[in-house]
């Protein structure tokens, strides 16, 4: 049980490099997916030695949707790369594990899809392409990922869950803001600026922003799953446990992953203590949204997706 973070700045990936989590995602803005923090193409070799010099793992992210124009950046990004101390290369495109095989990388492949990893048989379909370490989809409930876990018959495999942090609810490649800004004559500035898709309805806020991979909704909760740190210690494959900050400050997400990990420490050491005090785990995380109209859930780990 193993914890991944998305660091919030460059400033802070050092803080998290001084803490006792394992492992960071990291990747350039073109290619990466929603990360907190982006790099550019020349800096990630220097900064993975950073991480490697403080004995952490590295993950590269080259998830975003990929186009034809955008064949020759994966290239360059796994070359530029491919000599480094990396973990693991995130993909959801079979374009860029082609490219990464063609590479010589193959035993570095993640695969995230996002949304579509979802039975086990899919991921025992990767593992046999070389894939060890898989991104379960976000919807899945506890129960799902249980049979995900008791089925997938090689359990040296890596599964990730998402356990912090905003979930993705709609993407479209398309400038959604920017052409609504336009068309409203509204200077584009206001693209830099906290924008929110508000549902008088659920009175819900969603955040919404626009990158170079388009325009995201994001859930108007939070999900957290700090109290159910013993449900992953107690499966089969390994786990690795994304803590994801998009939309948050260092100062927020060192407090969150600070609670982390003493419920981790709590949760390996003292059970029966864990599972006295998970609710009080989960009331601090609670509180650090105090004058936010944000707060937590635990998405749809007990509440399965209706189609």
């Amino acid at each position: 049980m193993e914890f991944l973070i998305a660091p919030c700045s460059h400033e802070h990936l050092l803080e998290v490099l001084q803490s006792s989590v394992e492992a960071v995602i990291i990747g350039d803005a073109q290619l990466s997916l929603r990360l907190c923090y982006t790099y550019e193409l020349n800096e990630l070799p220097q900064v993975l030695d950073l991480i490697a010099k403080a004995q952490k793992k590295a993950y590269i992210d080259v998830h975003t949707m990929v186009d034809n124009a955008t064949l020759k950046q994966v290239e360059r990004i796994i070359e530029t790369i491919k000599f480094s101390a990396v973990e693991g290369i995130v993909f959801s495109d079979p374009a860029v594990y082609q490219i990464a095989l063609n590479l010589g990388c193959q035993q570095k492949l993640v695969l995230n899809t996002e949304t579509t990893t979802t039975n086990w048989f899919s991921g025992e379909y990767w593992v046999n392409k070389g894939v060890s370490h898989i991104a379960l989809a976000k919807e899945l409930t506890a129960d799902a990922i249980t049979s995900m876990d008791m089925q997938m018959p090689k359990k040296a495999t890596i599964l990730e869950i998402q356990v912090f942090g905003a979930l993705n609810m709609f993407h479209s490649r398309r400038n959604l803001l920017n052409n609504y800004y336009n068309h409203l004559e509204i200077k584009s500035g206001a693209l830099s600026q906290t924008n929110y898709l508000f549902d008088p309805e659920r009175n819900n806020h969603y955040p919404i922003f626009e990158d170079a991979s388009g325009t995201h909704i994001m859930s108007p909760r939070d999900v957290c799953l700090i109290d159910e740190l013993a449900f992953f210690e107690k499966m089969e494959h390994p786990t690795m446990l994304k803590i994801d900050g998009k939309g948050h400050d260092a100062l927020f997400m060192n407090s969150v992953i600070s609670n982390f990990l003493e419920a981790r420490e709590m949760c390996l050491l003292h059970k029966t203590e864990y599972e006295k005090q998970g609710k009080a785990f989960q009331d601090k995380i609670a509180k650090l949204y105090q004058g936010s109209h944000r707060t937590i859930d635990k998405g749809f780990f007990y509440k399965p997706t209706i189609y």
